[in-house]
Formats: structure tokens, C-alpha cells, sequence
């Protein structure tokens, strides 16, 4: 349990003047992470009108590709 980390991500954006209101977006979620990949799944819940009237989902997974492969990726890319 103690690679399960809960988090909160708030995400704004703003058009160019004139344009339009901005939006917002909170997303509550949880993330696991292990020495060599991530997983995580988080809920959209809008802000305002202009970021929509309904919740959301999003995952991701993210892999370490050093970890992975560390002869490949393991080593600086330019070195002297």
C-alpha cells in the first residue's frame, strides 16, 4: 500500500483576451508507482461551465525506460 500515493491535480487555462472565458478543471486521483513503470487514474471534474457539465476519466501509464532498458538508456547521451 505505501506505493499507492492519492493526489489532486487543478488545471486552468486561459484564452487570449477577447476570446473567451478560461477553464478549470480538479483532478483527484491516485497514482501507483513502481521501480519501473507507473500507473495512475484520475476523475475530470469541471470548474466552470466553459470546462463541461459532466465528470471525466483519465489513466496513464508511464514506463522508466531507463530502468528498463539500462544498457540502452542507462548512460548520458552526449558525453566527452
Amino acid at each position: 500500500m505505501n506505493q499507492f500515493i492519492p493526489l489532486v491535480e487543478f488545471a486552468f487555462d486561459m484564452p487570449m483576451p477577447h476570446e473567451g472565458k478560461g477553464t478549470g478543471t480538479m483532478n483527484p486521483g491516485v497514482a501507483y508507482v513502481s521501480e519501473k513503470w507507473q500507473l495512475l487514474a484520475e476523475a475530470i471534474i469541471p470548474l466552470n461551465g466553459e470546462a463541461g457539465h459532466a465528470i471525466g476519466m483519465r489513466a496513464g501509464l508511464l514506463l522508466f525506460l531507463d530502468d528498463l532498458f539500462p544498457s540502452v538508456f542507462g548512460k548520458p547521451l552526449l558525453s566527452k
